[in-house]
């Protein structure tokens, strides 16, 4: 878990450009589109660059690299996250999801 961690923290610090290992979003995927949640992990998941790679899909940052934070009522439960996926074909163990505090704004990462 401290690998990860770290790696979370040099991510939120450095906030690299977005590729295929790494999707910013401004606030959370819709309930009523969950649809939008699954393409973009599948697409994540079948890219030929990010073969081999860890993937993070980052909730409160701007499409122009900015910490923005969300409301903590805006966040699912992480169970909901892992529901949508399991069975599908990730198991629920490969998949993370994690909420952090920085500069006083809650960063979620799936």
């Amino acid at each position: 878990m401290e690998y990860i961690d770290d790696k979370i923290q040099d991510l939120l610090t450095k906030l690299p450009s977005e590729c295929s290992c790494i999707d910013y979003k401004v606030v959370p995927y819709d309930r009523y589109k969950d649809h939008e949640f699954i393409r973009d992990v599948i697409a994540m998941l079948n890219s030929e660059e990010g073969l081999n790679k860890e993937k993070f899909i980052v909730f409160g940052v701007t499409n122009e690299r900015k910490l923005r934070g969300i409301d903590t009522t805006e966040w699912r439960d992480d169970n909901e996250w892992q529901h949508l996926l399991a069975g599908l074909f990730l198991p629920i163990k490969d998949m993370l999801v994690m909420r952090y505090l920085v500069c006083y704004r809650v960063i979620f990462l799936l």
